[in-house]
């Protein structure tokens, strides 16, 4: 077995700090109202409930869209250009909103 480098150690360590920092985004994002850009150009927004374990897909409930509201949403990642939240609404849980 080869031994690890400090290089390779280092790379470990940072993409250890940077999956924690993703997981604890996801995490915060649960019950948060969130915009997403999707392609073919369509905006829609809606709340975001979950993501799948190995990031293909997530939930939003309350999906707003050009043609109207859907109550429950499983979205596709690679649909997905960007999602966007007011970081605002991390500093008060979303039970006091």
């Amino acid at each position: 077995m080869e031994k690890p480098t400090t290089s390779n150690l280092k790379e470990q360590e940072q993409r250890a700090i940077l999956r924690e920092r993703f997981l604890r985004v996801i995490s915060a994002l649960g019950g948060k109202e969130i915009k997403m850009r999707l392609h073919e150009r369509t905006s829609v927004s809606g709340k975001f409930r979950a993501m799948k374990a190995d990031i293909t897909h997530y939930v939003v409930d309350g999906l707003k869209t050009p043609i109207g509201i859907v109550p429950h949403a499983i979205i596709r990642m690679s649909d997905t250009i960007s999602i966007s939240c007011d970081i605002g609404s991390f500093d008060r849980p979303s039970s006091q909103k």
